[in-house]
């Protein structure tokens, strides 16, 4: 009798009582269901940056514009107003047993844990071939996460945005130093160069000796030209019979250097830091046509954002909840009790 006594209370205990719970648990909260809303989105760079502009780069897009409004749809400051907004304390409740408190953390009831809570219900994915950044937004009917998810990314595009242009107002302050830095380095290469040819005027050669020194100039380019060829060379295929014929090129022009040097040092000597006067005033010159085009480029940066948003799959509510399911977590709990009171009784 006490066997039968014993057995019937384990099935109580371990039976009934915990599936009666799980029921009534389950009556209790109809609505708690979990709906999943995606949104499909890529940041295309419409537009060169300053540093693009300077390294020769004409546009592309910007594989990391998807990271970036991915890690703000997480941040704090956004879920702050996206709570201003749409008040998720309301929006995520669980019932009147767990208040305002985390689904998946009982203590997590401060502002900061509850913020935390919201947060985890979206989840940010990057695609890092692609670019394609997929958003998925978690609550408890779909109206309330399609709203949770566009208020987020409302909110992450601005803050973008704002991000941009401050970007783009800074590189805008750093091509002007830039062009203004170039504009005196030029002037004043300009005008050593100019006091040296006034200087050493009498030493500049005559028109005969003009064209041997313009031949030497001329050798000199070319043997920097062989010179950069062969070492382009030997970094792609070093074993290439074709050096040596390079080496042998390079050696005929610099006898041919050397030869009219002899001719004319101290003319030569003259020359060859005029033209290396010269040679900085051609740099500069370049840099700063550059610089000016990067100037340009930062001008309607700083009006118009680098990068626009493509939406490539419109958020949509969905059409029903994706979880949980509540007939099967009772049949589940109804035979793991039953196991368990089959091997105890």
């Amino acid at each position: 009798m006490s066997s039968w006594a014993s057995r019937h209370k384990l099935l109580i205990g371990l039976v009934f009582v915990p599936n009666l719970l799980n029921a009534a648990y389950w009556v209790a909260h109809p609505d708690q269901y979990t709906v999943t809303t995606n949104l499909l989105v890529y940041r295309r760079s419409s537009g060169t940056s300053f540093s693009g502009v300077l390294q020769g780069n004409a546009g592309g897009a910007d594989s990391g514009a998807g990271r970036v409004l991915a890690s703000l749809l997480k941040a704090g400051s956004t879920w702050r107003a996206v709570d201003s907004k749409l008040d998720l304390a309301r929006i995520y409740r669980w019932g009147p047993l767990y208040g305002y408190c985390s689904a998946t953390n009982f203590w997590s009831c401060g502002a900061k844990g509850l913020l935390s809570t919201y947060r985890d219900r979206l989840r940010p994915r990057v695609n890092p071939k692609s670019g394609v950044l997929s958003v998925h937004s978690t609550a408890y009917t779909a109206a309330n996460s399609l709203a949770v998810l566009q208020q987020a990314t409302a909110v992450a595009e601005r803050r973008l945005l704002r991000m941009h242009q401050q970007e783009s107002l800074a590189q805008l302050a750093q091509a002007q130093r830039l062009v203004q830095t170039l504009t005196g380095s030029l002037e004043t290469a300009q005008e050593a160069s100019n006091a040296y040819l006034q200087a050493q005027k009498s030493l500049f050669p005559s028109a005969e000796d003009a064209a041997a020194l313009h031949l030497m100039n001329t050798l000199e380019t070319e043997s920097a030209r062989i010179d950069a060829q062969r070492q382009a060379l030997t970094s792609g295929a070093p074993h290439s019979p074709m050096i040596g014929n390079l080496d042998a090129e390079a050696a005929a022009v610099r006898q041919r250097i050397e030869r009219l040097q002899r001719q004319m040092p101290q003319m030569s000597a003259v020359f060859g830091h005029y033209t290396l006067l010269q040679m900085r005033v051609d740099s500069l010159r370049e840099q700063l046509k550059l610089a000016n085009a990067a100037y340009v480029q930062a001008q309607i940066a700083s009006v118009r954002p680098w990068y626009t948003l493509h939406v490539l799959s419109p958020a949509q509510k969905p059409l029903g909840p994706s979880g949980p399911d509540r007939k099967a977590w009772i049949f589940w709990v109804l035979v793991g009790t039953l196991l368990l009171w089959s091997i105890l009784r």
